[in-house]
């Protein structure tokens, strides 16, 4: 079932299109304007590396928006062939970590090309753009990659990294300031 959420609901889809599934929580397919939530099957546990480089781009979203072409888009592709391996409780491949932000990134912010190729060079697997950028995601094996990841960073100023991993959505967190 699609979850719609009511036109009082859509007061958290002007905070942000992510608002909606982070008040729905879980894993979940997201469509349109962040307001349409299709509950999916627990994802397995995935471990990341998460980076957030010292860049800044003015009108970030806009401009990077303002970049994307009709080419660089799968119609929906992708997510279906995501959504479908998910509920199968298949493992996350390389070709479904897809983010069209990829195809015009590294060019807007040619930065970030010196972070793919260090988080490349240190575990041979393919970073991708977090949203609009600037922060990069990549798959590890486990968390104690992902921790041997971040402490062989050479982290500049300004810049983090974090090793992650995905939790059920019944799970019990707590947020350090």
């Amino acid at each position: 079932p699609v979850i719609h959420h009511p036109p009082e609901g859509l007061r958290a889809a002007e905070l942000g299109s992510d608002v909606p599934y982070l008040l729905h929580g879980g894993t979940a397919r997201v469509e349109g304007r962040g307001d349409a939530v299709t509950p999916l099957a627990p994802m397995r546990p995935h471990h990341f590396v998460i980076v957030t480089p010292a860049v800044a781009m003015a009108n970030k979203t806009a401009a990077m928006y303002g970049l994307l072409q009709p080419q660089h888009y799968t119609r929906g592709r992708v997510t279906a062939l995501l959504s479908d391996a998910i509920q199968r409780g298949q493992a996350l491949r390389e070709p479904w970590q897809f983010n069209a932000f990829d195809a015009v990134a590294f060019t807007a912010c040619p930065d970030l090309h010196l972070w793919r190729a260090e988080l490349l060079l240190e575990y041979f697997r393919r970073p991708h753009l977090c949203g609009s950028g600037p922060s990069l995601f990549m798959p590890v094996d486990s968390m104690a990659d992902a921790e041997r990841v971040v402490a062989r960073l050479p982290l500049g100023p300004g810049e983090r990294a974090f090793p992650v991993a995905t939790v059920p959505a019944s799970a019990e967190f707590s947020f350090e300031p």
